[in-house]
């Protein structure tokens, strides 16, 4: 466990998987990492990574959308893939809850939030990885392989 130091913020990412690959995206500080931010005052992980896909793909999130293999059989076994601490700089500690989404397109709507974005396969090889990234990945990975 992870002593807070200062601020405490709880975060929720996306590990978009689609046809093999997962999405990630570049951000312009924090380097290659999944979709995501952080939980606004009044809102539940699932709620605020419903709405970061929107604001930072374009997707629209239905509010009764399963993450995880509810929505898709060939998709991973549970809604909330991890969660993690880690500490985000001055931000503080970041308490992040990891979904596994489960995509129907590779097409987004680039954000003035990251400066590219790539689907990535386990054989791609992925510079900068931060935040127990290329785990939560590999994680992903083997899951959809055992659904294979």
């Amino acid at each position: 466990m992870i002593e807070p130091q200062g601020r405490v913020a709880f975060s929720a990412s996306a590990y978009c998987y689609h046809e093999g690959a997962i999405l990630l995206v570049q951000h312009k500080v924090h380097g290659w990492v999944p979709p995501g931010g952080e939980v606004e005052a009044n809102e539940t992980p699932r709620q605020a990574i419903m709405r970061e896909l929107h604001e930072e793909l374009g997707w629209q999130v239905d509010k009764d959308y399963q993450f995880g293999l509810a929505n898709n059989a060939s998709c991973g076994p549970s809604e909330i893939l991890d969660y993690d601490e880690h500490q985000a700089g001055p931000k503080g500690l970041h308490c992040n809850f990891s979904f596994l989404v489960c995509a129907t397109t590779r097409t987004i709507r680039s954000c003035d939030e990251f400066i590219g974005y790539g689907w990535f396969t386990p054989s791609t090889v992925v510079p900068h990885l931060r935040y127990n990234v290329d785990v939560h990945m590999a994680r992903v990975f083997g899951l959809m392989a055992v659904k294979s």
